[in-house]
């Protein structure tokens, strides 16, 4: 979804007037911010000029700062590297499993230990999520790059 969209969806349950006397802006503005900025009748919206300031100065703390705000967190997905990935379907999702499984074995076992987690349990713990991050996250960007496609498709190509 693109900012203006985005803008445009949530500005609109309660109005463009009420945004800008709330943001101190004109309500002209506001409905600019809702338009497309490539077509020249958009005005830049505060969601892209966001993005500009972290592409300029290479910072996501404005981001961290705005999720703090929102009541919740920035966390970035994992790099990863798709080459080599195994496509078998079954094979990612019993390992997805299989790394959720070990972090909950790593929290319960800190817990069950002596009812505290202490600094080691907590990096383990922490390890363990990292990598179920990371799993996830390369299942679900192999299958938004269609590498699970319909095999069908598949074979109907190499004809």
């Amino acid at each position: 979804m693109k900012s203006h969209e985005v803008l445009k969806e949530v500005i609109q349950p309660v109005g463009a007037k009420k945004v800008a006397h709330d943001l101190r802006v004109s309500s002209s503005l506001v409905y600019k911010w809702c338009e497309e900025d490539e077509e020249g009748s958009g005005a830049r919206n505060p969601l892209d000029r966001l993005v500009a300031l972290i592409g300029t100065t290479n910072d996501r703390r404005p981001v961290e700062w705005l999720c703090a705000k929102a009541g919740g967190t920035f966390v970035p997905n994992p790099a990863v590297d798709l080459e080599g990935y195994d496509l078998e379907f079954i094979s990612q999702t019993q390992k997805l499993l299989d790394n959720f499984s070990q972090l909950l074995r790593t929290m319960s076992s800190s817990m069950a230990d002596d009812g505290v987690v202490d600094g080691n349990e907590s990096e383990r713990i922490r390890r363990e999520w990292d990598r179920l991050k990371g799993y996830a996250e390369a299942f679900v960007q192999a299958c938004e790059r269609g590498m699970y496609g319909d095999k069908d498709e598949d074979e109907d190509e190499d004809e």
